[in-house]
């Protein structure tokens, strides 16, 4: 029979050092959505130890933009703009013309900016072309046109209501 452990054996393992390292992890990147990646690193079983390690939560982020529902990437992703427009003192609805490239693939790589939006709006689209060849490979198998393609062909009633939202909202 299992020993059960004490707050004060808890407080003093290794494990309690891993969870206030993966609750600051949390508190300073923004998660996408906290709950679905922990438990995608249930899942898959990855260590406790790694769990605020970037390349894990990118790993993740390229999984769940595939995943996620449309509305749900672009609720994300307008809160995530107007988050960043009010940070920045601007009007959200300029934030494709305004946003620094570096910055938009930070977004674009920690999971803020969905290629559902990234896709099919002007700015969007304005974005992505504005981006250097160098800024392409970093984002690509985030935003991987090829796979993305293949599912707005499959998705035309989800592509049709992402058209109509950033046309109403000028994106």
């Amino acid at each position: 029979m299992k020993h059960e452990k004490t707050y004060d054996e808890f407080m003093n393992s290794k494990y309690y050092l891993a969870f206030v390292k993966f609750a600051n992890y949390i508190l300073g990147v923004y998660v996408a959505n906290i709950e679905t990646y922990i438990e995608w690193l249930l899942k898959k079983r990855v260590r406790i130890d790694k769990w605020s390690s970037d390349t894990v939560y990118e790993e993740y982020i390229k999984e769940f933009n595939v995943r996620e529902s449309v509305d749900r990437a672009i609720e994300r992703t307008i809160l995530t703009i107007k988050d960043w427009a009010e940070e920045n003192k601007k009007d959200w609805l300029n934030f494709f013309n305004e946003v620094s490239t570096p910055r938009a693939v930070h977004m674009i790589r920690s999971g803020k900016l969905s290629p559902w939006l990234l896709y099919n709006s002007k700015g969007g689209i304005r974005l992505m072309e504005s981006l250097t060849q160098e800024q392409m490979i970093m984002i690509e198998e985030y935003v991987s046109p090829r796979s993305w393609t293949q599912r707005f062909q499959n998705s035309p009633d989800d592509v049709k209501f992402v058209l109509e939202i950033t046309k109403k909202a000028g994106l």
